[in-house]
């Protein structure tokens, strides 16, 4: 079976090595490639064309999400993960779905559910805190 292939992006460095060093100890996940800024998580995801990149809330959740709409028009093949604290709007997240993202991690829970993250998106799972899977219901209904 083929590896993993992810990118991580963020701008918080601390965060992006621990989910390096995290995703580099799973046997089945090749880290290829690590952005800091909105260029170069396009380049990365262009030149590597990872299955999934993790990327930080913060950094795709500028007005209308440009990132995310380009990351989804160049490079539909990659699925992403987005990583942010407790302070997120739900709606804002919701959107971020919408557009684009199949996952979000809290920065809290990548030491226990980053590997199953990655693995879920992967096969064409959502990867959503469970108190979001109802609003989740809901929408897919209208």
């Amino acid at each position: 079976m083929q590896n993993i292939t992810v990118a991580v992006a963020g701008r918080q460095a601390a965060a992006v090595a621990t989910c390096v060093r995290l995703l580099r100890q799973e046997p089945d996940t090749e880290v290829v490639g690590q952005a800091a800024t909105c260029a170069e998580v396009v380049a990365t995801v262009r030149k590597f064309k990872p299955r999934v990149l993790v990327c930080s809330f913060e950094m795709c959740a500028d007005t209308d999400y440009p990132l995310l709409l380009e990351l989804r028009r160049e490079c539909p093949a990659t699925r992403v993960v987005l990583l942010g604290g407790d302070l997120i709007e739900e709606d804002r997240l919701m959107h971020a779905l919408a557009i684009g993202a199949r996952g979000y991690l809290g920065y809290e829970e990548i030491p226990l559910h980053l590997a199953k993250a990655v693995r879920g998106v992967d096969q064409g799972e959502a990867w959503v805190p469970r108190k979001m899977l109802g609003k989740m219901a809901e929408l897919a209904l209208h």
